[in-house]
């Protein structure tokens, strides 16, 4: 039971790790299915996604430089 549970909660969190590193190596077309969550993995899936907005508005402002 505790594997199955564990595989639960780390599953999600692996899969928003992954999307991390795309946003960080400028792979900006991602999508994130968490957000729908109530839960910190929601929370967490959320502020990803503005993370990756955040980047994109930055590198809209430096290409209009």
């Amino acid at each position: 039971l505790a594997f199955v549970l564990g595989k639960h909660l780390t599953r999600p969190i692996n899969h928003l790790t992954d999307i991390a590193e795309k946003l960080s190596k400028g792979q900006l077309d991602v999508t994130i299915p968490q957000t729908s969550r109530g839960d910190e993995i929601g929370s967490l899936a959320r502020a990803v996604e503005r993370l990756g907005v955040s980047i994109q508005m930055a590198m809209d402002r430096l290409r209009k430089k």
